[in-house]
């Protein structure tokens, strides 16, 4: 009886079927399209910022964009500092930059993926899961221009699943994270608001999540803002 739980919980933990093979064909198609000149403008960003924060850090970086994406940069500048490297090709700044969103993206075919298997769909056999592993809008705003419009993602969605799943005091650190992602995250607050309000009537102690959330933020914007 116990080795016959300890399948079932492996079967129900196992990837839905044809995961595998979108994750790869994601990745085929992210490397081929990282291949492309990009946007020139938020290249010329990126790499600029980049440089600011290997030379001098925090201190003399111009930039005007959300938190998480410049210590991300930051990341990237104390490692080629790290390999004594100076400056590199705005092809190895691109990839550096739109990782994260490739990893957004692999999250958010899993996440359909597994959508489409409790509704009793096989992900390989759906014209929905593929469309969203060749999205054409992720693949030409990503890989392609070099953007980061789906970096808010992964914080966004954990925090709406936190809330489906009753850890009501998530839903709002996720969604500051997504919004020190990219601002328009903010987009979301109505339905984080109705979320939350809807489970506070129940819990009073959820009051505590949005102190909780704004100590979240400060956390993430307060070395970059009181540097510049």
């Amino acid at each position: 009886m116990a080795f016959q739980q300890v399948d079932s919980q492996l079967a129900r933990r196992s990837l839905p079927a044809g995961l595998s093979l979108g994750w790869l064909v994601a990745l085929v198609v992210f490397l081929v399209a990282l291949r492309s000149n990009g946007y020139g403008s938020d290249l010329g960003y990126w790499n600029s910022w980049m440089s600011q924060l290997q030379t001098g850090g925090y201190q003399v970086v111009n930039a005007n964009y959300p938190p998480l994406l410049l210590h991300w940069l930051w990341v990237g500048a104390q490692l080629l500092d790290g390999v004594a490297l100076g400056r590199v090709s705005t092809g190895l700044i691109k990839l550096w930059t739109v990782f994260p969103v490739w990893i957004s993206w692999i999250v958010l075919i899993y996440q359909v993926a597994s959508a489409l298997e409790r509704s009793g769909i096989t992900p390989r056999s759906s014209w929905v899961f593929w469309l969203t592993v060749c999205n054409p809008a992720i693949i030409a705003d990503g890989p392609q221009w070099g953007q980061v419009d789906l970096l808010y993602w992964i914080p966004i969605s954990c925090g709406l699943i936190a809330h489906q799943r009753g850890r009501h005091l998530l839903g709002p650190i996720c969604f500051v994270l997504g919004v020190a992602a990219k601002f328009q995250a903010i987009v979301y607050a109505p339905i984080f608001a109705g979320l939350y309000l809807r489970a506070v009537v129940s819990q009073r102690r959820l009051l505590w999540a949005i102190p909780c959330a704004a100590c979240v933020f400060l956390i993430v914007t307060i070395h970059p803002v009181s540097a510049a």
